[in-house]
């Protein structure tokens, strides 16, 4: 007969760790470490981890590189549907369960232990625990406990210790009180959910892109204009410099397009430059929170670099655990057998007796700087357990329904607040009422007429202290006026939606559109010289099926320019001064459409050799974009494009 084990799951932004015991000791050892990403079929099969990546190409629009940020929202876009977001985290949850009962004989795990973000409050964890549901696990198995509780039981000793956890999407720097029989509670908690590995990757594309313009500005040309799988491998190669500057003092990265290849030599002390501004970030994060003497042990996958340590060594003494990738899915296990792990039955306990509370299990001792603290909240019961991770998408929604992601769970304090404001509005309109009703009309007078009805203005995103967004619904494709927003520019470096960059382009661009635009960095320096104003870039989704514009190429980058800058920017693109070109009367022009109503003007410059584009203006939303293209495309190809993309009907 097989042994008892356990499973852990440590569901991270870019990688999830299993854990699991093995033998009859119950020695901890690591079950899988695989991509968080998934990909979701036509028939509705999630495909998960490094085969996800592989069929990315086929569909990218059903590609999903990072489901863990959507766990403010109940359904994720796929496609032009939605999938609920439990569904395809459950899918993954699913591929470390298989592993582990592969291993043990067939037999279900005796507990699953599932680790979250100190910060979360229960309604993220339990789509964590309805994903665990989805997979086939059982759901009195479960038991919960935060990542750096986990971490700190794995690695740390001493009465007052702290754990930075530097991972590939998310910084959490968190300081914890030892407590009997090996517990520790946390004492402190801060962080910032868009800093990690991928802002390192763009700082280092950044580097390479402008170094490349500079030395070898042809191949530089090439590579804008390159296939996406191209741009893949260049990526791929700087993610692969970055992680071996950890341990050499030398790296290259390489570039290969057509018949020429070439190498950019970086040293680390290049890198750590490049670099200064995130390992500045995470020492000013730290900083508050720790003194000299206190013992910090780093974990995640980029508490490997060098300068990092260095850094942080001048305001703690610092440690980096072994593996720190996998340290907390194996002190998730070391927990639950200590007994130091919350069963779902005392979580569903404290929803029925506190409201949403906040985590850790352990009640936390007096903070040295405590975490903002969140106000009570209802929580709907998870769904009931399907049992297949293949599923249909779910149809796009009907207009009264959000089409873009939606926010099933909001924050506690938004119902404090709509409380409050709810109380003010009545007690004002009675004190009015009362007013008018104790009033002695004149004889000759009419009575007051009544007060106009008005309509609650639809709620807008806001931004969380830590970067996160909450993203605006959408309640209509093409709305008569939307509300200008400003940008959201806190790390500019990081890949986020372009809803969370911009929360209300949803509501003037096509749906689609927007869902293709899921990595928007912040301010695009290097078009300082072809526009006057500020502008914003994101790149587009491979969609092998979309209409190519010039050379048989697909679009990947467009840049934007909302609110108050947004009618300069079309004033230089309708111009054509935004090519640069020395004689704007040899310009290829185009005059596409006229702004009416919803509909977007829309026309394109493109000069007889070098850099040209297409131009979309929504006049009623202050919103410009361009896509900058390098070539001269057919009427009929920038039609079809349009057309693909709903911008055009």
């Amino acid at each position: 007969m097989s042994n008892p084990w356990h499973l852990a799951l440590d569901y991270g932004t870019i990688t999830t760790v299993a854990a699991h015991t093995t033998g009859p000791t119950g020695a901890i050892a690591t079950l899988l470490v695989t991509p968080s990403a998934t990909y979701v079929s036509e028939d509705g099969t999630i495909i998960t981890g490094d085969a996800a990546h592989t069929n990315r190409q086929n569909h990218p629009a059903r590609f999903i590189p990072y489901p863990k940020r959507y766990i403010e929202h109940e359904f994720v876009p796929v496609a032009g549907a939605t999938m609920p977001l439990a569904t395809i985290i459950g899918a993954t949850f699913r591929t470390a369960l298989d592993a582990g009962r592969a291993q043990h004989a067939g037999h279900p795990p005796t507990t699953v232990t599932i680790t979250h973000p100190e910060p979360w409050t229960i309604p993220e964890v339990m789509t964590l625990v309805e994903a665990a549901s989805t997979s086939g696990i059982n759901r009195d198995t479960i038991r919960i406990i935060s990542e750096p509780r986990a971490a700190a039981i794995h690695s740390a000793s001493g009465p007052q210790i702290a754990i930075c956890d530097f991972g590939g999407g998310t910084l959490d720097i968190t300081t914890l009180q030892a407590e009997p029989a090996g517990d520790v509670r946390v004492t402190a908690a801060t962080g910032d959910s868009s800093l990690g590995g991928l802002t390192i990757d763009n700082l280092l594309y950044q580097w390479f892109i402008s170094r490349l313009e500079r030395d070898h500005p042809h191949l530089a040309a090439e590579l804008h204009a390159a296939p996406p799988q191209i741009m893949r491998a260049v990526e791929q190669s700087i993610h692969n410099a970055k992680e071996q500057l950890s341990t050499d003092t030398e790296t290259t990265i390489t570039i290969a397009i057509r018949r020429h290849r070439h190498d950019i030599h970086l040293t680390r002390t290049e890198f750590e430059h490049i670099i200064a501004s995130v390992i500045g970030r995470v020492a000013d994060l730290a900083r508050p929170l720790l003194n000299l003497g206190t013992p910090l042990y780093l974990t995640g996958g980029s508490a490997l670099i060098p300068c990092l340590r260095t850094r942080l060594e001048k305001i703690a003494s610092v440690t980096l655990v072994d593996d720190p990738s996998t340290a907390v899915a194996h002190g998730a296990i070391a927990a639950t057998q200590l007994g130091l792990t919350t069963p779902i039955r005392d979580l569903h306990h404290r929803r029925r007796h506190s409201g949403t509370e906040a985590f850790p299990a352990v009640k936390p001792a007096t903070p040295l700087e405590p975490a903002e603290a969140e106000a009570k909240a209802e929580v709907k019961e998870p769904a009931a357990n399907p049992t297949a991770t293949s599923a249909e998408p779910v149809d796009p929604p009907t207009p009264s329904e959000p089409a873009a992601p939606t926010k099933s769970k909001p924050k506690k304090r938004r119902y404090l607040l709509t409380t409050i404001l709810a109380l003010i509005c009545v007690g004002v309109l009675a004190a009015a009422g009362y007013f008018i009703l104790t009033q002695k009309k004149p004889d000759n007078t009419a009575a007051p007429a009544p007060a106009a009805a008005t309509s609650k203005p639809a709620p807008t995103s806001t931004l969380a202290s830590a970067g996160a967004t909450t993203t605006q619904p959408t309640t209509s494709a093409h709305p008569t006026v939307s509300k200008v927003a400003a940008v959201n520019t806190e790390n500019g470096d990081a890949e986020i939606p372009l809803i969370e960059r911009y929360n209300t382009a949803n509501q003037f661009l096509p749906e689609k559109f927007v869902n293709a635009s899921q990595k928007c960095t912040g301010k695009a320096d290097e078009h300082d010289k072809y526009m006057p104003v500020p502008v914003y870039k994101c790149t587009l989704a491979e969609d092998p099926d979309a209409p190519k514009l010039d050379h048989d190429v697909s679009v990947g980058n467009y840049y934007w320019v909302p609110g108050e800058h947004a009618k300069a920017a079309r004033d230089e693109l309708e111009s054509g001064r935004s090519t640069l070109a020395s004689d704007l009367n040899t310009l290829t022009r185009m005059h596409i459409q006229k702004a009416d109503g919803a509909k977007p003007e829309i026309g394109a410059a493109f000069p007889k050799s070098d850099w040209g584009y297409i131009y979309v203006y929504y006049p009623k939303d202050n919103f410009t974009m361009y896509f900058w293209r390098n070539g001269i495309p057919t009427r009929e190809q920038v039609d079809a494009y349009l057309k693909y993309m709903d911008i055009t009907q």
